[in-house]
């Protein structure tokens, strides 16, 4: 059983979904993104994934950007090439920042 998000504590399942999102192909990363804007999760789920995204999104304007997520993950990952990695691939637009959509279809893959 998925454990639940406590402060900054990050279920092992998620975690690993996302850790293994930074090695997807594009193609894969795009059709998810499509998925997760369209996908229709439990209230519960988008709930403490809503909660996990506004805990990294320091700022409260909507996105995340590389340090956000640097500061957030950064005990969840060897080196700051690995956490690099993560956020280049769920910044699937390549804009420096990612938005709700991006961050959930990198949960939900």
């Amino acid at each position: 059983m998925e454990s639940h998000i406590i402060s900054n504590k990050i279920s092992v399942t998620t975690l690993d979904r996302m850790k293994s999102y930074t090695k997807s192909l594009l193609f894969r990363q795009c059709v998810q993104y499509i998925i997760a804007y369209r996908c229709e999760i439990s209230e519960e789920d988008a709930e403490r994934f809503r909660k996990m995204f506004f805990k990294i999104d320091r700022d409260n304007n909507g996105f995340v950007t590389f340090e956000n997520v640097k500061e957030f993950f950064s005990s969840y990952f060897k080196d700051l090439q690995q956490v690099r990695n993560f956020f280049d691939a769920m910044d699937i637009d390549g804009n420096g920042k990612v938005h709700w959509n991006e961050f959930l279809s990198c949960i939900i893959s």
